[in-house]
């Protein structure tokens, strides 16, 4: 078990340094935090949701960690998310207690004094992702997901002694950073949010760092790549890299292997509500000339109507509050999830081929269009709204536009969405008198994509 495999490293690794973010601890000071949160928590009854507000920090860990210890589900929320969105969460999720991990300071104990609540059944965290319906949904992952996903993620991986991301963690590509790592006595750097807008100080970080292992969507790889010191003469420790979150286009993969030569990249795939990853391939360099693969196929995956259909021990609870939601589904006893994307099985290499729905993803992060023209709905003056991406030349989307129909000033609207979305999902506003429509009278969307797609 996973969680068995990190309270015996907070046990056994005294002053080994177990995090870098915004701050840093060891392994002893971080068993610390844990059993000092399991501590704090001890009036809060087992099962119920936690809501964690906060960044990239030793005390954010801590809080996570002795949730996971005291059986008390943990609901990861950035600190950047707007007040009125945490109001939102907190009542989806029925959180028993919101703990702004930057205002109360963790009281430390002795991780002796402390122990695990072992359920593999039980909810160990959730994940908000966007929901169409205009408010985000929570994916309830069980300790049986997790320890899943680790087995595959150390099949596909190994161990490393550093490694390091980018994800915020309230994203489930942190649980790649977060869990293997500590179970395998390695140490977890994580770039503080603040950094991703600093090249200068993001660069000295990643170099700083001295990693092993990257663990990034396809988006941060190219933002890296913008950096000239980014090569293997200034961080030769580097000798994998695991992508997830996006599709990986061939090109990243080249300039990649020109900064470093005979890097191992892996490509990984799997949506949230099967924690984090299903399956993975490494690349080669007989791939690079057409779309690459998304994983290696088995008997956990299939294909059904043209979507990639996932089944195995990664499948979530379901979402909180809607357990029975229909895109998780029993058939011959076993759980299944239908992804929504599209995709294909060539001889037993796994392709994804887009949505069959408007979903998207823009810099790792999954973003239901639909769920911000709700908002932007909900503002007074707004009468209709039509949120679509805006794609680079490799296809890939670069970033969110509105079209919007609306009485007042489009700055007092965008202010409006700040206060109620976190800022990946705020998109350009642009006004008119009226939304295109198609011949079946709906909202042409490619009209408006082809329209500001140029501008």
């Amino acid at each position: 078990m996973i969680l068995k495999k990190i309270y015996e490293k907070l046990t056994l690794l005294g002053d080994r340094m177990a995090f870098v973010g915004e701050d840093s601890c060891t392994y002893r000071e971080l068993g610390e935090l844990a059993a000092g949160a399991v501590m704090m928590l001890r009036q809060i009854p087992e099962s119920t949701p936690v809501i964690l507000y906060g960044g990239k920090c030793a005390a954010m860990l801590g809080w996570m960690l002795g949730c996971t210890f005291a059986g008390l589900p943990y609901v990861p929320v950035d600190s950047r998310t707007p007040t009125g969105r945490l109001e939102i969460i907190q009542a989806e999720v029925g959180a028993g207690r919101i703990i702004d991990t930057r205002q109360i300071e963790i009281k430390k104990a002795a991780l002796s004094d402390t122990s695990i609540v072992e359920n593999v059944g039980r909810t160990v965290y959730v994940i908000m992702t966007s929901g169409s319906s205009g408010k985000p949904k929570g994916v309830a992952v069980s300790e049986a997901n997790l320890d899943a996903f680790c087995d595959r993620y150390h099949h596909w991986m190994g161990d490393a002694s550093v490694s390091l991301g980018h994800a915020s963690f309230a994203f489930d590509l942190s649980v790649a950073d977060i869990y293997p790592t500590l179970a395998g006595g390695g140490c977890l750097y994580s770039i503080p949010a603040d950094m991703v807008e600093n090249s200068t100080l993001m660069r000295d970080f990643v170099l700083a760092s001295e990693c092993e292992r990257l663990v990034m969507t396809p988006s941060f790889a190219r933002l890296l790549l913008t950096e000239p010191s980014f090569r293997k003469d200034r961080l030769s420790s580097l000798n994998s890299v695991f992508f997830c979150g996006e599709v990986l286009p061939a090109k990243t993969v080249l300039r990649l292997w020109e900064r470093f030569p005979g890097l191992r990249i892996v490509n990984a795939y799997g949506p949230t509500e099967c924690t984090v990853a299903t399956h993975a391939i490494e690349i080669t360099a007989d791939m690079t000339d057409r779309v690459l693969p998304a994983g290696i196929a088995d008997d956990s995956v299939f294909i059904e109507n043209g979507e990639i259909i996932l089944g195995g021990r990664q499948i979530a609870l379901g979402y909180l509050g809607n357990l029975q939601s229909k895109a998780f589904f029993e058939r011959d006893g076993k759980r299944f999830y239908r992804t929504g994307d599209r995709g294909r099985i060539c001889g037993s290499l796994l392709y994804i081929d887009g949505r069959l729905d408007r979903q998207l993803k823009l810099q790792g992060y999954r973003i239901e269009p639909g769920e911000i023209e709700q908002v932007l709905l909900s503002l007074a003056g707004v009468s209709a709204a039509a949120v679509f991406a805006l794609h680079d030349r490799t296809g890939m989307p670069r970033s969110l536009c509105s079209a919007v129909v609306c009485s007042g000033e489009i700055e007092a609207l965008t202010d409006e969405l700040k206060k109620r979305l976190p800022m990946y999902m705020i998109p350009t506003l642009h006004k008119l008198d009226k939304l295109p429509m198609n011949a079946n009278g709906k909202c042409d969307y490619a009209k408006l994509e082809a329209a500001y797609g140029k501008q």
